[in-house]
């Protein structure tokens, strides 16, 4: 495997894993506000959901722009 061919895969997932973050997000965004006390399971899923996404593009950025301290 070549390394730029590598990069470039890491680069497209993120592509992919930002926009399924965006389409959360605007979901989200248009989920109407619940009455006090009135648990709304699907919009915790969708928070924990854009979290997890949250992680995987740390960690792929984390891969693409490493934090090096010489």
């Amino acid at each position: 495997m070549n390394i730029s061919n590598g990069y470039e895969k890491l680069h497209s997932k993120l592509l992919d894993i930002e926009s399924e973050k965006k389409k959360i997000d605007e979901k989200i965004n248009q989920t109407p506000k619940s009455e006090s006390g009135v648990l709304n399971f699907c919009f915790y899923q969708m928070k924990k959901r854009r979290d997890e996404i949250n992680q995987k593009i740390d960690k792929i950025n984390s891969f693409l722009n490493p934090d090096i301290i010489a």
